[in-house]
């Protein structure tokens, strides 16, 4: 039974109807000029609609020089901000749900935003390959103040409370990192004096907005790189943050980042926090209600902050409040909302939930006419798409192929790391069984069935296959493909040549050099890993140099021999060896079907990889986007 994780709880002075806190997320969702959109207040509204006590919102830049240029992130610098941001918080406060604004400077990460010259942090370095320079004590004093009129700002613009964001690579986990904290003055070398910058911050906050008022510092409870911020040197510091005037203390990871698929792995860092101070502690980081729960009986924390749960379920606080866990739609750490903000202009993505950021135009409305839909491919497209035709009253039957539903997903769950990825199919799963569909597994889709089975509307979602060369050896004993090698269908030997350096490529590589194999990977365009998103691109290519694999680009395999390939790279002929050929080369769609039945029902439509091979995320939305129009 979920019961502490809907009591209420104090922080300061504001009272919080439940312990479920919406943890600040950067959504892309502002104005190019930092405003509050009407599209964030409609995102923020969903979520203090499902029940959530105290919503954070995003960062905002407390001064104009850590304005992001390259993402619609919100600004706080100025009093003409304040208008916009007031709409925001009155809106969220009349669904019952508490408001804090974190406030923000990026510090040596500003080269990720747009900044590439203007890194700033405690000391003249290089961070993640940009250089960073060395803040002076007039420039620290003038951040001093944007964050102390931030939190004012705040105040005014109705925020139950404020929150400075201490964690991550940003500037002030920046001066708490030995890693990036080089400083010989009184802001550098002990714990103490490296937390001596985020002290001088809460307490200018404090005089600001005057002692009811709620502060609250999203803190660095440890890196994850060596030679950084360690957890001994976090409970150092907690207390300070507590003396200079904090009335709350969320704790997360700052420089390195801790992995994202980990359930809990942050929980000890608040645990520890907890047993040195007095004011609440906030634990976040893929916890979930269950775990969520457990952490607040045990008293490892006060809070439980969730921010991707709330990106694939806005009302999740409201279904576990009701005991329907298995109704909630699942996060599966996929990464994709990180990917979105970072690769485009747009408001953030969930694969899970084709909603997020369009909360007033995904609306699932009855359908006007009821009609029988066959559903041919049990994949995440088709599984999405029957879902919403039953919500909306069609009849809908799904016929698969093979012997289970999930499609190509079942493959990418049985990876190292992404074990979650279970969960939303077993969610969809769940749902249909709810909503009366039938899933036909062992069902292999002929013109004969379809035309027996006489649909109003046939929606083809085969999905694809993997691709293959047309080179000589294709067809040879030592060559295997990757789906295969994930589901332990086919083996590799000592030494493996990976043919394909897109991230399934890279995956695959790391994995099996990780086993101790030799591996060579191969990518026929100009870089390895040309299609994959900037982030987890550095992350894999930093693990396969580690793991000492070899690359090459603009190598183009031309023949398959007993002991590995050959290729044409440029102008020269090399040979690479490998005991077994690991085929990564993308799919291609499965869509034999198509020009045959698309005549045998009033309406045909292909959705997902039958269409054209692309992510989990493009399959989920294609399937949802189709499913509310039918």
């Amino acid at each position: 039974m979920i019961r502490m994780l809907f009591e209420k709880g104090e922080i300061g002075t504001m009272t919080v109807k439940n312990r479920i806190v919406m943890a600040p997320m950067a959504t892309n969702s502002g104005t190019w000029d930092g405003c509050v959109s009407d599209e964030m207040i409609d995102y923020y509204v969903a979520r203090a609609k499902g029940g959530v006590g105290l919503i954070i919102v995003q960062a905002t830049a407390v001064v104009p020089e850590s304005m992001g240029t390259t993402t619609k992130w919100l600004n706080i610098y100025d009093d003409k901000y304040i208008p916009r941001l007031r709409q925001l918080s009155e809106a969220v406060k009349a669904h019952g749900a508490k408001i804090a604004l974190q406030l923000w400077h990026g510090g040596a990460a500003l080269p990720l935003f747009g900044h590439p010259e203007l890194g700033v942090g405690p000391s003249d370095i290089t961070f993640m390959g940009f250089p960073c320079r060395g803040l002076s004590r007039e420039e620290m004093g003038y951040i001093i103040e944007g964050y102390a009129e931030g939190a004012r700002r705040a105040k005014d613009a109705g925020f139950d409370a404020a929150e400075i964001h201490g964690g991550n690579m940003y500037l002030i986990a920046d001066f708490l990192s030995p890693f990036t904290n080089k400083r010989t003055d009184e802001y550098g070398g002990s714990a103490e004096n490296r937390a001596r910058f985020a002290c001088e911050i809460i307490s200018r906050a404090r005089q600001r907005v005057g002692p009811d008022y709620p502060l609250i510092l999203r803190m660095a409870g440890r890196d994850y790189l060596e030679e950084g911020l360690t957890i001994e040197d976090a409970v150092i510091q907690a207390p300070l943050y507590v003396q200079a005037g904090i009335d709350c203390l969320h704790v997360r990871d700052g420089l390195g980042g801790s992995p994202l698929n980990v359930p809990g792995i942050l929980i000890p860092l608040a645990e520890a926090v907890k047993k040195v101070v007095e004011v609440p502690v906030i634990a976040v980081q893929r916890i979930d209600t269950l775990l969520g729960e457990k952490v607040l009986k045990e008293n490892k924390a006060d809070f439980i902050a969730m921010g991707r749960g709330f990106l694939a379920d806005p009302e999740f606080p409201k279904k576990a409040r009701e005991e329907h866990l298995e109704d909630i739609r699942p996060c599966v750490a996929c990464g994709e909302c990180g990917n979105s903000i970072r690769a485009k202009d747009t408001f953030i993505t969930c694969t899970v939930n084709a909603g997020t950021g369009r909360e007033k135009q995904f609306i699932i409305s009855p359908a006007q006419e009821k009609k029988g839909v066959m559903i041919i491919g049990a994949g995440l497209a088709g599984l999405e798409a029957a879902r919403i035709l039953a919500v909306r009253g069609h009849g809908v039957t799904v016929y698969e192929k093979s012997s289970e539903a999930g499609g190509q997903w079942n493959i990418a769950a049985q990876q190292p790391g992404k074990e979650a990825f279970s969960l939303f199919k077993e969610y969809l799963i769940t749902a249909l069984g709810k909503l009366g569909v039938t899933i036909h597994c062992n069902s292999e889709v002929t013109v004969q069935l379809v035309k027996d089975a006489t649909p109003d509307v046939i929606i083809l979602a085969t999905g694809a296959i993997p691709a293959k060369l047309d080179i000589p050896g294709i067809d040879g004993g030592n060559v295997v493909q990757g789906n295969d090698v994930i589901t332990g269908k086919a083996v590799v030997g000592n030494s493996a040549v990976v043919v394909g350096a897109n991230y399934l490529g890279m995956e695959l590589a790391a994995e099996l050099a990780q086993k101790g194999k030799k591996v060579i990977l191969l990518e026929a365009l100009d870089k390895i890993g040309p299609e994959v998103a900037p982030a987890q691109r550095v992350k894999l290519l930093g693990e396969l140099e580690s793991l000492k694999v070899e690359m090459a680009a603009n190598a183009t395999v031309t023949e398959i021999t007993e002991s590995g390939v050959r290729v044409n790279a440029g102008e020269d002929s090399k040979s690479y060896h490998g005991e077994t050929v690991v085929l990564t080369l993308g799919a291609k769609p499965l869509n034999d079907l198509a020009d045959e039945i698309r005549v045998l029902a009033p309406e045909f439509y292909a959705i997902g990889d039958c269409v054209r091979p692309r992510r989990a995320v493009d399959a989920v939305h294609e399937g949802a986007n189709l499913a509310r129009i039918v």
